[in-house]
């Protein structure tokens, strides 16, 4: 895939027989993309016209593999699309060995790179989960969160 190709794209993915939640690709690095999903179900799968953001419900950085073996589709791009309208968020991550202790990762604009520091279990909560999710593993998300 080409740089940043991808972004501004608003992808389906399926849930189940004839449910589909949708979601926008906001930023691509190589194949790892970062996407904003959204609580919105359809019972089809929209077109650009008939789509509308509605409540986001998750926020992640996922592989493109979905969307290569098509198994995941893309709707079209998003109307207006400016990257700057859609910031990469903190995303926050719990030390497996000691789990009171919790750190925000703070990643450059390209998601390239990243920073990480301390925080407190109160600020943690604020802020969605670190690590790259598998197409899968983000349907599975979704699911749960209808």
């Amino acid at each position: 895939m080409k740089k940043h190709l991808l972004e501004g794209k608003v992808i389906g993915i399926p849930l189940g027989e004839q449910l589909f939640l949708t979601g926008l690709i906001t930023r691509q690095n190589k194949d790892i993309l970062l996407g904003y999903f959204f609580k919105q179900t359809y019972r089809n799968l929209p077109t650009i016209t008939e789509w509308k953001p509605s409540e986001v419900c998750l926020i992640c950085l996922f592989s493109a593999l979905g969307i290569k073996n098509k198994e995941w589709e893309i709707i079209g791009d998003f109307p207006m699309w400016n990257r700057q309208e859609w910031e990469v968020p903190t995303f926050k991550l719990r030390d497996p060995i000691n789990e009171s202790v919790y750190y925000a990762i703070a990643y450059d604009d390209n998601i390239i790179s990243s920073k990480r520091y301390r925080i407190t279990e109160e600020e943690a909560e604020k802020y969605y989960r670190d690590g790259i999710y598998g197409y899968k593993a983000v349907e599975a998300v979704l699911s749960n969160k209808i």
